[in-house]
C-alpha cells in the first residue's frame, strides 16, 4: 500500500510468487508485472486516527455507534 500512497517501496517481506516459482492462482488472471504509480489524492473516512489517516490528504470524521 505504501508503494501507491508514497511512491516508495512496498512493505512486503516475501518474494513474489512469480519469482519464486510457486503455484499461481488459477481463478484470477496473473500479471507478472503489476501497475506502478502513485495516488494523487487519498481521502479517509474513519472514527479514529489510524495509520491510513497519517498518509491521507483529507481525513473526514465519522459518527461512532454512540453518536448514532
Amino acid at each position: 500500500m505504501l508503494k501507491y500512497l508514497l511512491g516508495t517501496k512496498n512493505g512486503v517481506m516475501n518474494e513474489d510468487i512469480g519469482q519464486v516459482g510457486d503455484c499461481k492462482p488459477e481463478e484470477a488472471e496473473w500479471v507478472d508485472e503489476g501497475a506502478i504509480g502513485k495516488l494523487d489524492l487519498v481521502t479517509t473516512l474513519d472514527f479514529r486516527m489510524s495509520s491510513t489517516c497519517v498518509y491521507s490528504d483529507i481525513v473526514l470524521p465519522t459518527a461512532t455507534w454512540y453518536e448514532k
